[in-house]
């Protein structure tokens, strides 16, 4: 009897030999696997989807970066952490399209570094809103701004 060969040794020769179906298979099951975590171990899921991300090399701040980077801003007053939470973000990129085009954890990092290093009594939501979405709209900027931004200024 043949020895059964391992899960990674599998994988490893659909990606090496396998024609563009067969990956498109491969992915189908990845997906249905991750759903299957996501619907009973959403703790695993999000473990194991934060690995992923990390193996693509995401542009973007996951979750935990950006709040670990908001949780130590230190505003002019002395406080520190969020003044926007991520609720109040998900809720302003919903009302406002300026917004809604960029990554949520990256949103959650501008807005709180610029209320955070900016900050004025005078000004209102809408004008932390307006600052964020001409941050983040910078022609000349790259793809990584904002996380780039954080790991540079707020390590």
């Amino acid at each position: 009897m043949a020895e059964q060969k391992s899960f990674k040794e599998l994988l490893a020769h659909i990606v090496e030999y396998g024609k563009n179906e067969q990956m498109e298979e491969l992915a189908d099951v990845f997906e249905n696997i991750m759903e299957m975590l996501k619907m009973n171990h959403p703790e695993m899921y999000d473990k194991y989807y934060k690995q992923v991300e990390e193996i693509m090399g995401s542009d973007h701040l996951t979750e935990e970066e950006a709040k670990h980077y908001v949780m130590n801003l230190t505003h002019k007053d002395g406080t520190k952490g969020e003044y926007f939470t991520m609720e109040r973000v998900e809720d302003l990129m919903r009302r406002n399209p300026e917004l809604a085009k960029y990554d949520k954890n990256d949103v959650y990092y501008v807005i709180n570094m610029l209320h955070s290093d900016f900050y004025k009594p005078k000004w209102d939501v809408d004008t932390y809103v307006m600052f964020t979405a001409m941050w983040m709209d910078d022609p000349d900027g790259c793809a990584d701004k904002a996380k780039r931004h954080a790991m540079i200024f707020h390590p």
